[in-house]
């Protein structure tokens, strides 16, 4: 004859184990379900990518691309030389203002400060 099963108590310590891997199974499946939804969309969003032809230059990219060809060449003659500020670069946008883009003239011994030699770690120890 077969003994009878007997429930056995379980400890509050195994109980909450067994609902930690409970979770922890759930939120492995959610996540794998996720990263599936991510792929397809990935996939999804690169076909569209390779199917969509170059978009066509509108007037406003136009005008903008225009815009900043002028600011280019303006910075571009400024630091060649030119020295002077067109109304539109000037903060205020009144009155031009000289400026000079040449370093101030230095001779040698302003350049490099004179110190004198430091003792290495080993001789201060010593």
């Amino acid at each position: 004859m077969v003994p009878a099963v007997r429930p056995v108590r379980a400890d509050p310590t195994s109980l909450r184990l067994v609902a930690q891997l409970n979770a922890l199974s759930q939120l492995t499946e959610m996540l794998a379900f996720r990263v599936v939804e991510l792929e397809e969309k990935l996939a999804a969003t690169e076909q569209m990518l390779e199917s969509v032809s170059a978009p066509v230059p509108c007037e406003t990219t136009e005008l903008r691309l225009e815009e900043t060809d002028e600011r280019i060449s303006r910075l571009e003659t400024l630091l060649h030389g030119a020295g002077v500020l067109a109304p539109a670069l000037h903060p205020a946008g009144g009155a031009r203002m000289k400026t000079s883009l040449e370093p101030p003239s230095l001779d040698d011994s302003e350049l490099f400060i004179e110190e004198g030699e430091q003792a290495f770690m080993d001789e201060l120890a010593a």
